[in-house]
């Protein structure tokens, strides 16, 4: 990503998620790929009213500093938490103090001559007035289909900046073809680049060395596993329910956060004698989870969101070679073999009995078989240097 005279542009991310979140999402994962070749300055989003009620000081207190060598974070204090920034007078507000803020740090980097990546259709303002070289929009999901968005009101809102932001982008990424080919109607340049997975870090649920946590550990067999997000807007519970209570001997091990982009609430996961919830477990220690699952699902809901989703736990069950069972979402039709697709809990619940009783899958499928996360961001960057290239071309011949 070169200007005419040979210079590399420094990145600008607008992340939708905290750069130092206890989980690397997307964003996060994408930022650091970039600062291997790029100085990036990654910009923490608004953040959600919990941390302000535990941390009401970052109302006043902004902050830039150095990750890592290319690296860089602002943390532009926000006058009101994100679920206030519906609200026109609000979102000026607040995207006024973060631009303030980041012009400031555009200065102290040194940074005048950048490219934007952004995520969320609400920086369109914030995009509109920095002065980028380049844009960049990627997508992870169909963002007007989020249950953030389901009051018409606000779909409507978030439809219309999308619609700023595609007008804005000099290219536009999105994970799987479905969705590419939805926006290909809005933009000239969508690429497709799918999802990636730490392939090292889960390919260690292959051996022997790995240690199982107690706690599954102590669980019986077999075990039918799930890593993720329990958000009802995802996880199918009514399916899950079926499934387990046509299967009693088997047990249904679920790991992860509850409510993570929706207001899903404990008392809302199904209940059952063989449905465990371990809760969220740290990513280091995902691997061995894995490893003590004989079937991982992937029960998601069949709705307009997992039209264009893909669930890139998919990956990580892959690289840590377990056998797969999920629902019937477009994203996994092309996958072959690698994944058995169900279409009704009675279906589900069959494809698990297969899974159970064909030959370990263990060193059958090469962990090589998806892109690290260094190969995704290289395949990106490969990209948006010939659109920057064609980019200076136009502006040098103006």
């Amino acid at each position: 990503m070169r200007e005419p005279d040979g210079a590399p542009l420094d990145i600008v991310m607008l992340g939708d998620g905290a750069l130092e979140s206890r989980v690397a999402y997307t964003p996060q994962r994408v930022a650091a790929g970039l600062a291997r070749r790029r100085r990036v300055l990654y910009v923490d989003p608004p953040y959600a009213a919990r941390t302000f009620l535990k941390r009401p000081g970052m109302l006043m207190n902004g902050s830039l500093r150095a990750v890592r060598d290319g690296l860089f974070l602002l943390k532009p204090p926000v006058p009101l938490p994100n679920r206030f920034q519906h609200h026109g007078m609000f979102r000026a507000m607040a995207r006024g103090i973060e631009r303030h803020w980041l012009r400031r740090a555009l200065r102290e980097l040194g940074m005048d001559r950048f490219a934007v990546w952004v995520y969320s259709p609400y920086d369109a303002p914030l995009v509109a007035k920095l002065g980028a070289r380049l844009v960049a929009f990627e997508y992870k999901d169909e963002i007007s289909s989020f249950p953030t968005y389901r009051a018409p009101r606000r779909k409507l809102a978030v439809q219309r900046l999308e619609r700023t932001l595609l007008q804005r982008a000099d290219v536009v990424f999105a994970p799987t073809e479905v969705l590419a080919e939805r926006k290909r109607a809005l933009h000239p340049r969508v690429h497709v680049v799918p999802f990636a997975v730490d392939r090292d870090h889960f390919a260690t649920a292959r051996l022997a060395a790995t240690e199982i946590p107690q706690d599954v550990g102590a669980l019986p067999r077999p075990r039918v596993g799930y890593i993720g997000a329990l958000d009802r807007y995802k996880v199918d519970f009514d399916l899950l329910t079926e499934v387990a209570g046509a299967r009693p001997r088997y047990c249904f091990v679920l790991v992860g956060p509850i409510g993570v982009t929706d207001p899903t609430r404990a008392s809302h996961l199904p209940r059952g004698e063989n449905l465990v919830f371990l809760g969220e477990r740290s990513y280091d220690l995902l691997p061995g989870y894995l490893k003590a699952f004989d079937v991982c699902i992937v029960p998601h809901c069949l709705n307009r969101y997992a039209q264009t989703n893909f669930p890139f736990k998919i990956l990580e069950y892959l690289a840590a070679g377990r056998p797969i069972v999920a629902t019937d979402l477009p994203a996994l039709r092309g996958m072959g073999s690698a994944v058995r697709i169900a279409g009704s809990a009675a279906e589900f619940a069959a494809r698990i009995d297969e899974c159970l009783l064909a030959p370990p899958v263990n060193g059958q499928r090469p962990p090589d078989s998806c892109w690290s996360w260094e190969e995704r961001t290289d395949r990106m960057l490969e990209i948006l240097e010939g659109v920057e290239g064609l980019a200076g071309r136009a502006r040098a011949g103006a």
